[in-house]
């Protein structure tokens, strides 16, 4: 095996583990009732969403997570079926149908981002602010680059 080669196995060995880790301890926080997608999808409409809580589009949530409108379709049917977001017409353009969180949703989601911050910032303080700091620009990078890729 080349470097090149043994380089790439630890790299995807290192990716599918914390992939693994990260989903682990979503599920742990979020419930077993629940995905990481619906996580990461509700997470989305919380950080994106306007202000006035009008909720955003389909397309605008695939495309902050990089994946098809389809796939976020498919969540947001699900998660409007348990009632943790609700569809509503745009009044600017009726065409248009918007996102948003329900109570019920929001409470859902402070419940499981309160101890998954508080494990991030466990992580912080373990690494130090040096390591932390160096992780963030890492993922970025890797983000970044991956985002580029499935665009192509």
């Amino acid at each position: 095996m080349t470097e090149d080669e043994e380089i790439t196995k630890a790299l995807m060995e290192a990716c599918t583990q914390f992939s693994r880790s990260l989903h682990g301890l979503m599920h742990r926080h979020f419930g077993n009732a629940h995905r990481p997608a619906q996580f990461f999808v509700m997470s989305r409409i919380r950080k994106l969403g306007p202000p006035d809580g009008s909720g955003l589009r389909v397309s605008d949530i695939a495309s902050s997570l990089g994946v098809t409108a389809s796939s976020v379709t498919q969540i947001v049917t699900d998660l409007e079926t348990r009632g943790l977001v609700a569809r509503t017409m745009d009044p600017q353009d009726r065409r248009v149908v918007r996102v948003s969180l329900t109570p019920e949703g929001s409470r859902l989601l402070d419940k499981a981002r309160h101890p998954y911050i508080e494990k991030m910032g466990s992580l912080a303080r373990h690494l130090g602010r040096e390591k932390s700091l160096a992780l963030v620009g890492l993922l970025s990078e890797v983000d970044d680059f991956l985002l580029k890729e499935n665009k192509d």
